[in-house]
């Protein structure tokens, strides 16, 4: 670990660093890759880039505290990497901050009270009390050594594994569920610090909330759920969409009033409800291969109307990328979570397709 973080401090002297670099400077010189990728034109300006790749890779770090890690442990990786690494550190921190009786009490609001947890989990976990008094000392350290530090808000919630699905007692909760929770941790401790620590957010964004996290002044904003939903990676060419209009982007600090209300919409607006999202699954019947799995769960057996004139469908092993030809004009490209797929002629298009353009 020692070295791999050394290395990505300093990569002057590792030797796939210079291999990386012979290898992008050899490109840049084949006329044949440049032209296959449209780059001749600017053939003269990118002669300039391998050299300008710093071997100096990062000057932070973002540690993700595993549930139930010791907060002594928590505090003493911080302090390492902020006196001995000089690193800029975030930490990430668990849903369950609010403790318990929150949590249980948010889940129940929003439908979502089927979800099992364990108070005991709760036990093990950083209490609140806990972590301000850490987050304090540690932002006290940070601006001793001229460096920066937050956190980042929040882990995955750890659940009772009713579904049998996978083996273990504890499955781990991400996504749409997660926001109401990682959204009034975000309040709660941005009341205690009057919105002077930074704070970096992961817990269920997506393109139906990421404009409102941004215009609290949290960022950056990191996503993963989302991706693996219809749409894939093109989710976040919307999300970027939703951003461009923003006002907050010269915010410095977080907004505690803006936060505060965005922490109370949570629990009642239509999208974290589980209503919000219907109750059948989309699963694909059959085997996939370990790659190039990308498939659409249903065959289209009719594509008459005019919505899908002129229109090409992506099954599995086609050529890509795929061009949706029809008024969306959206384009799919790999790798994808999943392809779309319409059952006929008169169903309705997904909404993704009509957002993600």
């Amino acid at each position: 670990m020692q070295q791999f973080i050394d290395n990505m401090m300093d990569a002057s002297d590792h030797p796939k660093f210079a291999q990386y670099r012979d290898t992008l400077n050899k490109l840049l010189q084949d006329d044949a890759f440049l032209a296959r990728h449209g780059l001749q034109e600017k053939r003269e300006s990118l002669q300039a880039l391998p050299a300008r790749i710093p071997t100096s890779m990062v000057h932070g770090v973002t540690l993700s505290t595993m549930h139930g890690c010791p907060p002594h442990e928590i505090e003493a990786i911080c302090r390492y990497m902020l006196e001995e690494k000089g690193l800029n550190t975030f930490v990430k921190l668990n849903p369950t901050l609010l403790g318990y009786a929150r949590v249980r009490e948010i889940l129940d609001i929003c439908g979502f009270g089927y979800i099992g947890l364990k108070e005991e989990s709760f036990d093990h976990d950083l209490k609140l009390k806990q972590a301000l008094e850490m987050l304090e000392r540690l932002m006290a350290l940070a601006k001793e050594k001229s460096l920066g530090f937050g956190v980042k808000l929040t882990n995955t919630l750890g659940t009772i594994n009713n579904k049998g699905a996978l083996p273990g007692e504890e499955m781990y909760m991400s996504g749409r569920a997660l926001f109401p929770l990682s959204i009034n941790v975000a309040a709660v401790l941005s009341r205690a610090f009057d919105g002077k620590l930074p704070i970096s957010y992961s817990g269920g964004a997506s393109q139906l909330t990421i404009r409102d996290i941004f215009d609290t002044g949290i960022r950056p904003i990191t996503m993963a759920t989302d991706l693996l939903k219809p749409g894939g990676y093109l989710r976040l060419s919307a999300c970027m969409r939703e951003l461009e209009g923003s006002d907050a982007w010269g915010l410095d600090h977080v907004d505690v009033e803006r936060l505060n209300r965005l922490a109370a919409d949570a629990l009642t607006m239509e999208y974290t409800q589980k209503h919000w999202k219907p109750e059948e699954r989309i699963e694909v019947a059959e085997d996939l291969p370990l790659t190039d799995c990308y498939v659409a769960p249903v065959l289209l057996p009719a594509l008459s109307s005019k919505i899908f004139r002129n229109t090409s469908v992506c099954l599995a092993n086609t050529a890509m990328p795929t061009r949706w030809n029809s008024s969306t004009n959206a384009t799919l490209c790999p790798p994808l979570p999943v392809i779309f797929a319409i059952t006929s002629a008169n169903t309705t298009v997904p909404a993704w397709i009509t957002t993600v353009r």
